[in-house]
């Protein structure tokens, strides 16, 4: 390791300053639009993990007109800094991330650079401030240029695909409206790629304001206090807020499973992998292959039945369900009460005796407070940059023909090509497969392992279009040079 961060950062820097990294030009011809503003290579929505290991791939490949747009305020991205109540990530500290396979820019290289190997080896999994600071640290040593405090509202195609044509990106700050250019635009917005933060329709209407929070909404914990809590979602959120709600002093903590728990973690499973010194004993000792890293890999490039096939099998439990191994390192799991297999049926106000009561089965339970634990309600209309454009692009659901999905959300979930693009649901392109987006189910529900697989599939056919799209400015530059 590095003896210090700054002598990492040189290191860096004197590494990537040999392939231009650094420089401010591309090798995609600059232009302008009919106003004089410029038209970026490509426009990144969102300054999350994803976004930021997408835009430094772009970079490595000499497509350096980039920038990336965020809502949050530049280095503080996505859930890490505003709604997630985890101490910890939930994958283990060697989990390639952003880095892409890249050494120097691996956590770990950074952790021990900036603190010590005696430090990181006290923890398995990354600490969350930590993490923060990673990420802010990566953006800063690979000079990725972040439009924070920035909400995308609006993208329009008309012109994209055509010579001369670009997409054009409606932007809100603090400052008023704005607008961007862009050649290709890549959507990388996290969990909710292919919807919203909202409670699922109709479960709490009529409730009092102060009787319900979405667990992505800010929590006074304060007033929680000596009540009785009950959080709707059993996934990894759910314990997380659960357990927030103990260290309130709550009086006592529910967690409604809408299914029993399953026995094993398929993903851990997955990534712990499968043991063939049985079969081979010549392999005893070695570690087993990663199954996880081959379905991250390659499960995109599936015959679409394959697919659903895997997914029907991944997904029988939910989304990103509880087991034996996740609770075993929820702290204080012992305090909370959880009940599997219990969906609720609806949720009431008894506005005498100042209770929300939650049918469950041949059961009412009667609570202070409800935290929603549910997930993103899916939908691509929900997306603002997208609202122009969902009525066009071709869903899981269009696809299927309105047949059963597992998980049903995958039905609201784009049909990307395999390179990540949207496709048009009538087959009129028009500009459609110049946007990427990484709202793919198993992308955003393994995450971070995920990004080394698909950061890198996304910029190599960007800047593949990219070179075919401007193949005319290559063959007069060759041209001139033999004039």
């Amino acid at each position: 390791m590095f003896e210090s961060l700054s002598v990492l950062d040189e290191r860096i820097r004197e590494e990537l300053d040999e392939h231009r990294f650094y420089s401010r030009q591309s090798w995609v011809p600059p232009t302008v639009t009919a106003d004089g503003d410029p038209v970026h290579d490509v426009v990144v929505v969102g300054a999350g993990q994803s976004g930021l290991a997408l835009a430094a791939q772009l970079k490595l490949r000499g497509v350096r007109r980039v920038v990336v747009v965020d809502r949050q305020p530049v280095d503080e991205p996505g859930p890490w800094s505003t709604f997630a109540r985890m101490p910890q990530l939930r994958t283990p500290k060697s989990i390639p991330g952003p880095d892409c396979g890249y050494p120097l820019l691996r956590f770990k290289t950074w952790f021990c650079s900036a603190y010590s190997a005696q430090e990181y080896a006290r923890f398995e999994f990354i600490p969350l401030p930590l993490w923060r600071d990673y990420l802010a640290w990566f953006r800063r040593v690979l000079d990725i240029d972040v439009i924070g405090g920035t909400e995308v509202v609006g993208l329009r195609t008309a012109g994209a695909g055509q010579p001369g044509g670009h997409l054009e990106l409606d932007t809100v700050a603090a400052g008023g409206g704005g607008r961007l250019s862009a050649r290709k635009v890549c959507l990388a917005t996290g969990m909710t790629g292919a919807g919203r933060w909202a409670p699922p329709d109709g479960l709490v209407d009529g409730l009092p304001a102060h009787t319900v929070t979405g667990a992505w909404e800010p929590v006074d914990w304060t007033s929680m206090r000596d009540t009785e809590v009950a959080v709707i979602g059993a996934g990894a959120t759910g314990f997380d807020n659960a357990v927030r709600a103990l260290d309130a002093g709550c009086r006592s903590v529910t967690v409604f499973a809408r299914r029993p728990f399953p026995k094993k973690d398929l993903y851990f499973e997955m990534w712990r992998g499968r043991d063939d010194s049985g079969v081979r004993p010549d392999e005893a000792g070695h570690p087993p292959a990663d199954l996880l890293d081959a379905l991250l890999a390659y499960h995109r490039l599936l015959p679409d039945h394959d697919r659903l096939r895997l997914l029907d099998r991944l997904f029988a439990h939910g989304r990103s369900p509880a087991n034996p191994d996740y609770l075993a390192r929820v702290r204080d799991v012992e305090r909370i009460r959880i009940l599997e297999g219990c969906p609720v049926d609806g949720v009431d106000y008894d506005a005498t005796a100042g209770k929300v009561l939650i049918r469950s089965g041949d059961r009412t339970h009667a609570v202070d407070r409800i935290v929603l634990a549910t997930g993103p309600q899916p939908g691509l209309h929900h997306r603002p940059e997208l609202a122009s454009l969902a009525d066009r692009v071709l869903t899981w659901g269009d696809h299927t023909a309105g047949a059963r999905t597992t998980p049903p959300e995958l039905a609201a979930y784009p049909k990307l090509t395999t390179h990540y693009q949207l496709r048009a649901k009538d087959g009129d392109d028009a500009g459609l497969s110049d946007v990427y987006s990484l709202a793919d189910l198993v992308h955003a529900t393994v995450g971070l392992q995920s990004i080394q697989h698909v950061a890198p599939v996304v910029a190599d056919h960007i800047a593949a279009q990219l070179y075919r799209d401007h193949l005319p400015d290559t063959l007069a530059f060759v041209e001139r040079l033999d004039d």
